[in-house]
């Protein structure tokens, strides 16, 4: 059983990616009804009889606010954030966390897991969190965990952090986090693939549980100016790894509002990475 339907983005494009053996599957299509145009961060996507409802996380909220702020150009739109049921249950939904207190998430797909504090929400199994652009998704996360859920009460599904695995095949762990990084904010700007807006940290060694050990880039990026639920910089930190001998490359990714009175603290974002490990 896998915890996230079978549809991928390429980290290193940014581009959807179809499942294995795969014909013809757009990414945001469920039984034939695609939306015509991206819709707004607090409307529903109708995918056949499935409803998806939008998720806003730290991230989320930064399209959210700049849905409703001035606009640096009549044609500028903010991509929504999507996310999509899962396409099958998963076989368990938990693994016991290592640090006390705290919940686990699993990505029975990777094989992997992470703990997040005991005030976070882990999301349910197959949640899909993302960007997309007319053409797409433009980067997708799964087995998602959120930081401070409804934290402004006036912005329904407001949030000030979020966390979960990007697919990468096998990407090299210390180059795809610093690429990884690059265009999730790329995205999240709505700005070109390859704009040179963003400038991720140099990939650096970071210590995982189990001894193991990855690569680690972070960038922060200014988001517009906005009335409801602000915050004036985002933060992407990604981290890679390789969790057993001959496995696929695990890509966490964590996103964070920056310059906040709710900030989500460097150390517990420390002690989230810490937890990243194989599972199963």
């Amino acid at each position: 059983m896998s915890d996230q339907p079978e549809y991928r983005v390429d980290p290193l494009t940014g581009q959807p990616l179809p499942p294995p053996g795969a014909t013809v599957a757009p990414p945001l299509e469920s039984t034939g009804q695609r939306p015509e145009s991206p819709k707004p961060a607090r409307a529903i996507l109708v995918l056949g009889t499935v409803v998806a409802l939008l998720v806003a996380a730290a991230v989320g909220t930064a399209v959210y606010r700049r849905e409703h702020a001035a606009a640096p150009s009549p044609t500028w739109q903010a991509p929504p954030v999507v996310t999509l049921p899962p396409s099958s249950p998963p076989t368990s939904t938990s693994v016991p966390p290592l640090t006390a207190g705290w919940h686990s998430v699993l990505s029975i797909r990777d094989s992997v897991a992470y703990d997040v504090p005991p005030d976070w929400r882990p999301e349910k199994a197959g949640v899909l969190v993302g960007f997309e652009s007319t053409d797409g998704p433009r980067v997708i996360m799964h087995s998602v965990a959120t930081y401070k859920a409804d934290a402004c009460p006036d912005v329904p599904g407001s949030t000030r952090g979020q966390t979960g695995f990007v697919s990468a095949d096998r990407a090299d762990p210390q180059t795809v986090v610093s690429t990884a990084v690059t265009l999730w904010a790329e995205a999240a700007m709505k700005v070109p693939t390859g704009s040179g807006q963003v400038s991720p940290s140099p990939a650096v060694p970071v210590q995982l549980a189990q001894g193991r050990s990855g690569w680690l880039s972070t960038a922060v990026v200014p988001v517009p100016p906005a009335e409801n639920c602000p915050a004036p910089k985002l933060k992407l930190t990604a981290v890679a790894f390789v969790p057993a001998e001959g496995a696929k490359t695990a890509l966490f990714l964590l996103y964070n509002d920056v310059d906040v009175p709710d900030e989500l603290p460097q150390p517990i974002i420390d002690q989230v990475i810490a937890t990243l490990r194989k599972a199963g």
